[in-house]
């Protein structure tokens, strides 16, 4: 792992441009870092990534550690507050950690991405999303992340503890250009009104109940564990025909 990473994890602090340090507030934490790496080393031709959010730039330092002896390799970050917070810390730990192939564009996902899609339609083989978590700005992310990322490309989405996020990956996740890859998820305890549940329910399939069930509450029921991030392969372009219009809504 890279000695700046390394040195945040460790201390729980970061700097800014002035060498101010700074106790994170909010950022991945370790296990979420290590699951962007895995995803990225794992396919050399993943060269080009973007991200939404950096804050810190943390997670720009998985990804462009990752990268970093690539040819050609290139990281894009949109976030509209690095310079209106003034401190530029990402900036400060991406240059501390020898990085240089990155771009920043400050402004809001909402206004970037589409900019954005009107050049570089498939182009982009890594894309981790970590916006504003609203379901409508979620939603709106992965539309346009899903025309940037190339056939092959990977769309990694964090937070899903958060239930807006959840309730975005669980439509597109039926979505047919996608295919789960991978997944990240934290033990939660086992409640006994859950244990009696998953009992009175296991004579019949999970598989059967989520065809009545919302997925959210079959994962509830029958899963031990709280998702955090996953990772989904585009497997082909989207398509959807106008049978899509009655699609039923996870």
């Amino acid at each position: 792992m890279n000695q700046v990473i390394d040195r945040i994890h460790k201390i729980g602090t970061t700097k800014n441009k002035t060498n101010t340090p700074q106790t994170l507030q909010s950022t991945i934490e370790k296990q979420m870092g290590a699951f962007i790496s895995m995803i990225i080393k794992n396919d050399l031709s993943i060269k080009k990534t973007l991200e939404i959010s950096s804050n810190y730039g943390f997670s720009a330092l998985h990804v462009c550690s990752a990268t970093k002896d690539r040819p050609g390799a290139h990281h894009t970050i949109i976030d509209p507050i690095q310079t209106a917070r003034g401190d530029r810390t990402y900036i400060q730990n991406l240059s501390e950690a020898g990085i240089a192939g990155f771009h920043l564009v400050e402004k809001r996902s909402e206004f970037a991405l589409p900019e954005l899609a009107q050049t570089q339609m498939g182009q982009f083989d890594f894309i981790f999303l970590d916006g504003w978590h609203t379901f409508d700005h979620s939603l709106l992310d992965c539309h346009y992340a899903t025309r940037l990322l190339r056939v092959g490309g990977y769309l990694v989405v964090g937070d899903l503890s958060v239930p807006s996020v959840l309730h975005v990956v669980d439509f597109i996740k039926s979505w047919p250009c996608y295919n789960e890859q991978s997944s990240l998820s934290k033990p939660l305890s086992d409640s006994r009104n859950k244990q009696l549940s998953r009992l009175l329910l296991s004579s019949i399939s999970r598989q059967t109940w989520e065809h009545f069930l919302a997925p959210r509450l079959c994962r509830h029921i029958f899963q031990g564990d709280a998702l955090q991030m996953i990772a989904l392969k585009k497997v082909c372009e989207d398509k959807r025909d106008w049978h899509w219009l009655n699609h039923r809504f996870p």
